[in-house]
This record gives C-alpha cells, sequence and structure tokens, in this order.
C-alpha cells in the first residue's frame, strides 16, 4: 500500500532527546518501509538528521519535512502541513499529529491517539473514524470519551538503537526517575522515595522543555537540591539516557489520578536496557507490569513499604536483564506489532469499524 504516516509538528521525528508520538510514529514508518509498501513521511524539519543521530542510517522512505520544531500550539502549522502536500494519492494515512488535520480527507485515516485528554475526533474518513489507542485501557477511555469504536495498538519502538548497548547484570544502586516533571507522573513521589533510601543515588532524566509548567518545575527542584543524594540531569541525548537506565536498579514513574499512563514508553525502554520498572496500577501499567517479574506495581496507599523494598531489591529474583530485553523483544518488537498494524490499515480501509 502507499502509506502517508502524519506525525506531530511538535519536535523531530523521531527525537533525538524525548517525544512519545514521534518516535512511534517514525516507527511506524520504518516498519511499514520494511515490509514493502511505499511510505512517505510528514514530519518538521530536522526529521531526517535526527534519524541518522538514532538510528545510524537514512530512512528508507520519502520525509516531507514542514515547519521548524518547537512550536506547542502547531493547529495551524499542522493545517499547513497537510495542505502543502501536492500528492494526496494514498491508500491510507496513519494520523499521529495531536490536531489530526487529515480529517479534511476521503481517504482512509487511521488516527492514533496520544495522550489521555485527546483532541475531539474531528476527522471521520467515509463517515467510519478509525481512531487508534495505545493500549487496551486507552481504547476504553477514548470510547467511552468519544462514544465511538476504538481499536488499539500497543506503543512500540524501534529496537536497533536500544541493542546497540548491552544489558548488564552488575546494578548499581540507582533509581531513575524517566518522564515529564510533572505532578502526573508522580514526581513528588519519586523525591519522597529518594529521602527515605540515601544510599540510593536518584537521577532525574526529565522533558523540562515544551509541555510542562516551568514554575512548577523550578519548585520541584528546589525540593529535590536539598537531598545529597539527588542528580537532577534534565534534558539528556539517547546515549547518556539509556546508560543510566541500563545501570539502575529501577526506572520509576509513578502515575498519579487524575493523570493515567496511556502506555509508558518509558518502561518499554526501560525493559530493552534490563532494567525493572516501579510504578502504580493507574491506567495501562498492568498490561505489561508484571509485579515481581519486571518490576513492581505499588498502590498509593502501600507507598510507606517501598523504602524497604528498595532495601531488599538487589536480591530479590526479579527476571535478569536479558530476560527483560526478551520481553520487550517478543511483545512489543517488530515481528509482534508491525503485523497488527498492517492487519487495521487493512480494515481500517476495506471496512471501517
Amino acid at each position: 500500500m502507499k502509506v502517508l504516516v502524519f506525525s506531530t509538528q511538535i519536535l523531530p521525528t523521531p527525537p533525538p532527546y524525548y517525544g512519545g508520538a514521534e518516535l512511534v510514529a517514525f516507527t511506524d514508518a520504518l516498519w511499514l518501509a520494511r515490509r514493502g509498501h511505499d511510505v512517505i513521511l510528514v514530519a518538521t524539519k530536522h526529521s531526517k538528521a535526527s534519524a541518522f543521530y538514532l538510528m545510524g542510517f537514512e530512512p528508507p522512505f520519502k520525509v516531507v519535512e514542514y515547519g521548524e520544531p518547537g512550536t506547542v500550539d502547531n493547529k495551524k502549522l499542522e493545517e499547513e502541513a497537510w495542505e502543502s502536500l501536492e500528492d494526496k494519492d494514498y491508500d491510507i494515512i496513519i494520523d499521529h499529529s495531536w490536531n489530526k488535520p487529515t480529517y479534511k480527507s476521503k481517504l482512509p485515516v487511521l488516527g492514533v491517539v496520544h495522550g489521555l485528554n485527546p483532541q475531539p475526533p474531528f476527522w471521520r474518513p467515509r463517515d467510519k473514524p478509525c481512531l487508534l489507542g495505545v493500549s487496551k485501557f486507552h481504547a476504553v477511555y477514548l470510547a467511552n470519551y468519544w462514544l465511538v469504536n476504538v481499536a488499539h495498538l500497543p506503543n512500540h519502538i524501534v529496537t536497533e538503537p536500544y541493542l546497540r548497548y548491552s544489558v548488564v547484570d552488575e546494578k548499581e544502586d540507582m533509581l531513575v526517575f524517566l518522564g515529564r516533571v510533572d505532578p502526573g507522573k508522580g514526581i513528588m513521589y519519586f523525591i519522597q522515595l529518594c529521602a527515605q533510601v540515601p544510599k540510593y543515588r536518584c537521577v532525574i532524566i526529565g522533558d523540562d522543555s515544551l509541555l510542562v509548567n516551568h514554575d512548577y518545575v523550578r519548585k520541584v527542584y528546589e525540593v529535590a537540591m536539598r537531598l545529597p543524594n539527588v542528580d537532577w540531569l534534565g534534558m539528556q541525548p539517547f546515549d547518556a539516557k539509556v546508560d543510566y537506565i541500563r545501570r539502575a536498579r529501577a526506572v520509576f514513574v509513578y502515575p498519579v489520578p487524575p493523570y493515567a499512563e496511556v502506555f509508558g514508553l518509558w518502561a518499554l525502554e526501560a525493559f530493552l536496557m534490563g532494567t525493572p520498572v516501579i510504578t502504580s496500577p493507574y491506567g495501562a501499567m498492568p498490561e505489561y507490569v508484571v509485579s515481581g517479574y519486571n518490576g513492581f506495581i505499588i498502590h498509593p496507599e502501600d507507598f510507606n513499604q517501598l523504602p524497604k523494598l528498595m532495601e531488599r531489591l538487589p536480591t530479590l529474583k526479579l527476571a535478569t536483564p536479558s530476560e527483560l530485553r526478551l520481553y520487550a523483544l517478543r511483545n512489543f518488537g517488530e515481528e509482534v506489532i508491525a503485523p497488527e498494524l498492517e492487519k487495521l490499515m487493512s480494515y481500517c480501509k476495506n471496512e471501517g469499524w
């Protein structure tokens, strides 16, 4: 099929630092191109350079670059990017953008939604919207939010850059927070835990650039810096980020209501690097975090038990780093996800849902 993959106009696709939607959009384009589809990716400027930096090779598909990255209020920019395309002769469109400008198209559109509070579903190709969540929880949430049918495809990332780094069996007494510095991600829970486990080095690697409240980030920073075992690293390039993840005892993100994780690419990254996770039960976390195997799901009412768990963590019989990587590859790798994506594309194109 001739496939147009429409990414966001916020960050390069793939992002050199962070950005879940952009990384998944690039992964879709790459996997479909490898499977023989004629793929065109619409993304911001510098996406081809970013792909070469992250992947080490030129993308095997056409990339149409439009607009400088960094625009949060990007509805107009996404509309202009869509209108600028001269050739709109596609079999199907996979739209990862936030505002979904492709709703104007009469072609089948697979609208992939990222996030808990999405834009209204204006796009209705052939009056049959093909909406896609990134977990079972997310699909059910969106279906009830919009009162329409929503399918799901687990979130996924291209694994090559992670596999360039070996997993390590000897972990350090280090705990990594990986995500936006946001109350919904449980950053204050992380700092509270760090205060109670002083032997652990606590590293904060957070997206503190475009989508956060800077006053809140400053206040959290002031609290965190009172603890001698906390290192606030902020934005880190890919190689530095994965090196911290693979050496850590655990990666920590703790969704707190009303926020809920719709998938959690941070956990998939941790598994690929052979590291377990610590999280809460809110959202899609129980779909892929098996407590006692690849991490721990701790309810907030039991959070006070976590310091004792951290003390025992080096001796607990969790999956080995190699087993964690294999878990990620078997459940979320190209051989599993790409055929499911093709099925959804075909069904959307021919039937809708």
